[in-house]
């Protein structure tokens, strides 16, 4: 999928959590609009940084690196 099809896709998916109540999905459009490049970009770049993993462990990546983007500690959040 096309970069400019899957962000507001993936922006409209973080809006929706934020509005079930999600407090880590972000406040602002701007911080939607930048966790949605983030994760798509570490979602993309999956196969080549891990060579064997199937989808479980692809979203387990995806958690760690938001969190690495965004704590200051990289020890695991709740």
């Amino acid at each position: 999928m096309d970069d400019a099809v899957a962000i507001p896709k993936i922006v409209a998916a973080i809006k929706s959590a934020w509005e079930e109540g999600c407090p880590v999905a972000g406040v602002t459009s701007v911080d939607q609009e930048q966790t949605a490049r983030i994760s798509l970009r570490r979602w993309n770049s999956f196969t080549r940084r891990h060579r064997k993993g199937g989808e479980e462990q692809k979203g387990e990546d995806l958690a760690k690196g938001l969190r690495d983007s965004y704590e200051a500690d990289r020890a695991p959040v709740g």
